[in-house]
Formats: structure tokens, C-alpha cells, sequence
């Protein structure tokens, strides 16, 4: 289970998650459906951990959800890779940010 107690995050005191409380049991396929700057992408970079969020507490099986990321993916609508790294060099970059 996903649970999200409390999120909020702001870029330089502009709020954009403001105490987002959230349950996704397990099992469950859900959606993100917004308007164009609503926080759905800020939402997936603080459970990635690419953001870290100005307050709240994330979970994923009653663990803190930092304990528990290699068992959670997101896959962005526009992939990210470094225009000088090869697939295998992209490979080992992704890699090392999971056992």
C-alpha cells in the first residue's frame, strides 16, 4: 500500500501540493488526470525521489518510502537521457539507483 500523509511541496514559497493526504492499496492501477500545472508531475518526482517535499510523510508498506524506492517505477511521458552517454553508459546511470 501507498499511503501519503500530509504532502506539500513549494518552489520558493509558491505552493503547488498543498496537504495532499492519499491511499493506493495494493493491487491497484490509478491515474493522474489534471489540468496543465495541477502538481501531477510534482506529485511522481517527490514519490521518486527527485523532489523532496517541504512536508509530509510517504509510505509504501508501512515503510518510510525512502527504505522502499526500488520497488516502485515511474516512466515520464518525455525520457530523460544525456545526449553524450550511450544506451549501455544511460544503463549503468539508471542502475545504480536501484539493488
Amino acid at each position: 500500500m501507498l499511503k501519503i500523509e500530509h504532502l506539500s511541496k513549494d518552489f520558493d514559497g509558491f505552493p503547488v501540493l498543498i496537504d495532499l493526504n492519499w491511499t493506493i492499496p495494493d493491487q491497484k492501477i490509478v491515474g493522474l488526470i489534471g489540468a496543465n500545472g495541477s502538481g501531477k508531475s510534482t506529485l511522481l518526482r517527490c514519490l521518486s525521489g527527485v523532489y523532496v517535499p517541504s512536508q509530509g510523510i510517504l509510505r509504501y508498506d508501512d515503510k518510510p518510502l525512502s527504505e522502499s524506492r526500488e520497488r516502485l517505477m515511474s516512466i515520464p511521458d518525455e525520457p530523460f537521457y544525456v545526449s553524450r552517454f550511450s544506451t549501455r553508459e544511460m544503463t549503468l546511470f539508471y542502475k545504480s539507483f536501484y539493488k
